[in-house]
């Protein structure tokens, strides 16, 4: 196998027009001669792809529940289609993400001290809103190899409340990196820009590194960190964690940990998710 693959890497080399046409024919008689005296090799074992017929619907309707910051808080969300990071990529194209039109509602319930019955009591007249409406986002996380040194990217285009205030501002999130690893554990490296279309005009440049690792079929771990340095020189962290454990090709169960950093108070969620693709 090393002398095919050495004989493979001669006409590589004549393509990109590394080898001149008299060396490769030289080098490619010798390589392949040396391998027919080897006679016939054992066939090698190629693991089959998983089934695209495996794979989850396009469309995704999810209901979260958690606590941020102390309180109780619940999540509905809707998205049209297709597959993000976190999601199980059984009968799917690793490393990628194609989002169209992903919504999410919450609901923030609030505590409240009952001095008559000296108890902690749960308003059920808490804040509600937009947690985020992506119209698109786009990911291609290739890795890098001996031979070939793709550049991993990502883009999206959404409403959100990662902002450094808690409300919802529409933002363009470009960036470019590299990968490394396979289909079962990866890491990437990114430099993201991202502008905000609020008054202020501001925009921020941060480093983001990421890892996703699949323990199964069924289980899925994805990790990320951000540090985003704003134009006007404020700081932020972004933290998320989230652990898949896909039940069949249309549910799944997911628990989930953010921490973002804000100006005037820092936000720490806990959720679980639970969540039917159509």
């Amino acid at each position: 196998y090393v002398l095919e693959a050495a004989a493979e890497l001669c006409e590589y080399y004549l393509i990109e027009k590394m080898l001149d046409k008299k060396h490769y024919l030289q080098r490619f008689q010798a390589i392949l001669s040396e391998r027919a005296k080897l006679g016939k090799a054992k066939a090698l074992f190629i693991p089959q792809p998983s089934n695209p017929d495996s794979a989850h619907h396009s469309a995704r309707v999810r209901y979260q529940l958690g606590v941020q910051n102390g309180h109780g808080i619940n999540y509905l969300g809707i998205r049209g289609s297709y597959q993000d990071l976190g999601d199980s990529d059984e009968g799917m194209l690793w490393g990628t993400r194609i989002e169209f039109f992903d919504l999410l509602l919450f609901y923030e319930m609030h505590q409240f001290y009952d001095y008559s019955k000296k108890q902690i009591n749960l308003s059920y007249h808490g804040d509600y809103g937009i947690e985020y409406f992506t119209l698109l986002s786009l990911a291609s996380y290739a890795p890098q190899s001996a031979f070939f040194h793709p550049i991993s990217w990502r883009a999206r285009f959404a409403w959100d409340r990662d902002y450094r205030s808690d409300l919802p501002v529409f933002s363009t999130h470009l960036a470019a990196g590299s990968t490394w690893g396979n289909e079962t554990a990866f890491g990437y490296v990114l430099a993201e820009v991202t502008g905000y279309a609020d008054k202020e005009g501001i925009g921020a440049i941060a480093p983001v590194v990421g890892l996703s690792f699949k323990e199964s079929q069924s289980f899925k771990t994805v990790g990320e960190y951000s540090h985003r340095w704003y134009s006007d020189g404020m700081r932020q962290h972004l933290v998320s964690l989230t652990q898949l454990w896909r039940i069949a090709p249309s549910l799944a169960i997911k628990a989930m940990a953010e921490f973002k950093s804000r100006e005037h108070e820092d936000e720490k969620s806990f959720k679980a998710s639970f969540e039917y693709y159509f």
